[in-house]
């Protein structure tokens, strides 16, 4: 007669931690900047990893630009990319954050410009953030002054 031995082995559950959310804020007071032609403008905030445990890995990329055809805009998270960068992707350790700007390059003719930055999460595309930036020069308004 055989004996029939059998061995079972202890499988542990494997668990696949999610990845980590983000959000973004803006750390200036409004997505409208406004400065008089030929400035450089620029929008503050900053993207937070909001898991204490798991990396966050997305991509920021610029949906939609409807600017004056003279006019430029840029991308800058810890550098700033050239205007002809339209999408990076950076990674944020657990609980970390990244400041980033969004920069208008206008010339000297007052006018406005408009980009929408979609921040997509790589792990989980659900988490995504999609905001809008607008950018005004104008000529400021004189005062006269009587003598």
């Amino acid at each position: 007669m055989k004996k029939l031995i059998l061995f079972l082995f202890s499988i542990p559950s494997l668990s696949f931690s999610q990845s980590g959310t983000f959000s973004v804020a803006l750390t200036t007071t409004d997505s409208i900047v406004y400065d008089t032609p030929g400035a450089f403008m620029s929008i503050h905030g900053t993207i937070y990893n909001l898991s204490s445990s798991d990396s966050v890995s997305l991509s920021m990329e610029k949906q939609f630009i409807d600017i004056p055809i003279t006019w430029e805009t840029a991308l800058c998270t810890d550098i700033c990319y050239p205007s002809t960068i339209n999408s990076v992707i950076i990674s944020l350790a657990p609980a970390d954050s990244q400041e980033f700007l969004f920069y208008f390059y206008t010339d000297i003719v007052a006018d406005s410009g408009y980009a929408k930055i979609l921040y997509t999460n790589l792990s989980v595309p659900s988490n995504t953030v999609l905001h809008g930036y607008h950018g005004v020069t104008q000529v400021p308004a004189g005062i006269f002054e009587k003598n």
